[in-house]
């Protein structure tokens, strides 16, 4: 995910040859296909699509931090 996020094709291309799994998603639902369409790496995002047929499960509810910040006046 991280080689289509950064428009490596060639990179792309050893990984799939040599196992990686095209469907996997990242914490938000994107596969190495959405990213590479998300950051607008087109020669990947055909590569990809005329390859492999994976579905992408990219949450629709925007994603919230646990992390809380308080301002206190004495």
């Amino acid at each position: 995910m991280a080689a289509a996020e950064m428009g490596q094709l060639g990179t792309v291309k050893v990984l799939l040859k040599n196992g990686a799994d095209p469907c996997t998603t990242d914490k938000e639902g994107h596969t190495a296909e959405g990213l590479a369409k998300k950051y607008r790496h087109g020669e990947i995002v055909e590569y990809v699509s005329s390859r492999f047929h994976c579905q992408e499960n990219v949450n629709v509810i925007p994603r919230v931090d646990s992390a809380v910040s308080a301002c206190v006046h004495p």
